[in-house]
Formats: C-alpha cells, sequence, structure tokens
C-alpha cells in the first residue's frame, strides 16, 4: 500500500511538472482573480456592433498604408483584430486599467483636440488672407543660399593627414590643368559613404552631411568652376568644385503657396483648439492641496476657475 502510494505521488510530481499542466494550472488561478475582480462589474456591455463607419475606417486605413483595397481574406482579418481590440478594450476598463495611466491620458486627451480641431476652421480661406499670412511670415520662408558642388575625399586614416594632404593638392593640380580628366575624379580619391556631387543644398543640409567645418563654410565662400582645397570635414580631407551658388531670396507666394496654406490652416486649428479648450476649461474649479496652495503662493480663498 505504502508503495502504490509513493508511485502514485511520483506520476503526479511528474504530471504537474509538465508545462501543459502547469499552463492549466495557472490559466485557471488567474480566471478566478478575474473573476474575483469582476465580482461588482456586471454592467461591461457585452454586445458588439460593428458599423459601417467602423468598415470605412478599416477600409480607409488599409488603402492609406498598402495603396489598395484590401481582399476579403485581409477584411475579414482586420474585423477580427478590431473585434479583439474591442473586448479587450472594454475588459481593461471594467477592471480600471485606464486609471492612473499616463500614457491613455495624454492620449485621451490628443483625441480630444483631433475631435474639435477643426470645427471653427475655415478649410478654404481666401486669396487675400492666404497673401496676409504670408506677408506677415514672410522671413519663414525665405529661400537660403544653395550650392551645387562635387567633392573628392581623402581619408585621414588610411595615411597620415600630411600625406592625405599632399596627395589632395597633386589631384587638384591635375584637375585643373586637365579639367577632361574630371569624368573620373571621384576615383583619383579615397572611398567615402557619401554620394560624389550635390545639387542646389542649404547650409543646414550640407552641415548635417558634413559637419560644421571649415569644408562647409568654404562650399558657401570658395571660388566656383574651379577644384579648390583641400579643406577639412567631419570625414577627413576633400577637395571640393562649387558649380553653382544660388543668392538667397524671398520667393513669390505662388512658389510656396501650399507650404503657406497649410501653415495658415494649422495655425487656424491651433487657434481653434485653444478657443474651445477654454470653454471647457471655464467649466473647472480647480483645487490645489495645501502644500501646493504654498509652493505656488495661492491662498486658501483662491480657486482657479
Amino acid at each position: 500500500m505504502v508503495k502504490f502510494f509513493q508511485e502514485t505521488v511520483k506520476v503526479l510530481k511528474k504530471i504537474i511538472r509538465a508545462p501543459l499542466i502547469r499552463m492549466l494550472i495557472f490559466g485557471g488561478l488567474l480566471f478566478g482573480v478575474f473573476l474575483l475582480l469582476y465580482k461588482d462589474k456586471e454592467d461591461i456591455e457585452k454586445i458588439i456592433t460593428i458599423r459601417n463607419s467602423d468598415v470605412t475606417q478599416l477600409i480607409a486605413r488599409w488603402n492609406a498604408q498598402f495603396k489598395r483595397n484590401p481582399t476579403e481574406q485581409e477584411m475579414r482579418a482586420m474585423l477580427n483584430n478590431h473585434i479583439r481590440e474591442e473586448v479587450l478594450y472594454r475588459e481593461a476598463k471594467a477592471l480600471g486599467l485606464d486609471q492612473d495611466d499616463v500614457i491613455i491620458r495624454r492620449r485621451l486627451a490628443q483625441k480630444m483636440e483631433f475631435l474639435f480641431q477643426d470645427l471653427l476652421v475655415d478649410t478654404d480661406p481666401i486669396e487675400e488672407e492666404i497673401d496676409a499670412f504670408f506677408q506677415k511670415n514672410i522671413s519663414k520662408y525665405q529661400i537660403p543660399v544653395l550650392v551645387t558642388f562635387a567633392h573628392i575625399f581623402f581619408s585621414t586614416e588610411i595615411r597620415t593627414p600630411e600625406e592625405a594632404g599632399v596627395r589632395a593638392v597633386q589631384v587638384r593640380d591635375e584637375l585643373n590643368a586637365f579639367p577632361e580628366t574630371s569624368a573620373n575624379a571621384a576615383q583619383k580619391g579615397d572611398y567615402l559613404m557619401l554620394p560624389y556631387d550635390y545639387e542646389a543644398l542649404s547650409r543646414v543640409e550640407v552641415v548635417n552631411l558634413f559637419g560644421s567645418t571649415a569644408f562647409t563654410d568654404s562650399l558657401f565662400q570658395g571660388e566656383v568652376g574651379t577644384w579648390q582645397g583641400p579643406e577639412l570635414s567631419a570625414y577627413g580631407l576633400h577637395l571640393y568644385n562649387v558649380h553653382q551658388r544660388s543668392d538667397a531670396r524671398v520667393p513669390d507666394l505662388t512658389e510656396v503657396r501650399e507650404r503657406v496654406l497649410e501653415d495658415l490652416l494649422q495655425e487656424r486649428r491651433e487657434q481653434a483648439n485653444e478657443l474651445l479648450f477654454e470653454e471647457f476649461r471655464g467649466q473647472y474649479v480647480i483645487e490645489y492641496e495645501e502644500d501646493v496652495r504654498a509652493i505656488l503662493d495661492i491662498g486658501d480663498a483662491d480657486q482657479d476657475r
């Protein structure tokens, strides 16, 4: 009898150690905890209605990402995901998981702004308004100095800086003496994981590529039409040939009209958001705890409306 009991215990231990059995036991315990938490939450809405607007939104998102309508199978998969998300959302709310969550608070606040941001916006401003906005913010649309150039790179790691400088001067003099050899100019230097030539770059764009260096300065100050340098960048030494350098200028409205219109509409959205927020804000009384009032120097009788 004792032996039978011992063998039974061994078998039970083996069964309990099995991953599937442990998962079932853990799942049962977890389900029990959920039942306790749901004890007073019988008011959870158990009906999920898939509306035409839901399907329209799902198709619109798919089109925005893949530039085509979903197939029947893809549509069913999207609906299944939508239902799964809705079920989990309701269950999470029932458990109070949406409370005291900074990310959720920010997301809901953002959605509120999206809901009313277009209510007070005239989506079709007249030309006089667009022109007035352009003139008011004209410095924002100024086209900076733009430079079109080619460069040849000489590594200061493969050679010493002195050797790289000597080689660069030799190549520069050769290219200026025999301009016809410029077709193979890039091959006269060392490899760099950046293009050989560039068209119409601003100073900001050049700095993003090569750093705020002597090479960058030279592109906007040096001679045009001949090989110059060498100058130092964030990578090493460069020869450069500025093919064209345009002056900074204020564009005509017709050149930047789409950008101006978008900026004007964005400004109006922000103004609309602020107006409606103030309407909501006026309905609330803000109370401060004693320590906060002391920090902000707010009297007991002062309430922020």
